[in-house]
């Protein structure tokens, strides 16, 4: 997959990273870990999603891409 989609109308890169453990246990007590990650992304004016199930945790930062050359370089196949 190209790391860079069209997202209603807008270009934005979007990375995963995934890995196959068991997921984020549901007695998990928050720490700063996630909380300094979704900070993060905020602070580059991206979005930031944790998925977690039984087969693995998922990590998806979208990041809008707001310079036309970079649209064009990135975007644009």
């Amino acid at each position: 997959m190209h790391p860079c989609q069209l997202e209603n109308g807008a270009c934005v890169v979007k990375f995963e990273v995934f890995n196959n453990s068991r997921g984020i246990r549901k007695s998990y007590q928050e720490g700063r870990g996630l909380k300094n990650m979704q900070r993060r992304a905020l602070n580059i004016g991206a979005t930031l999603h944790i998925e977690s199930g039984p087969s693995g945790a998922k990590a998806i930062l979208v990041l809008p891409v707001s310079s036309c050359l970079i649209k064009l370089m990135v975007c644009i196949p």
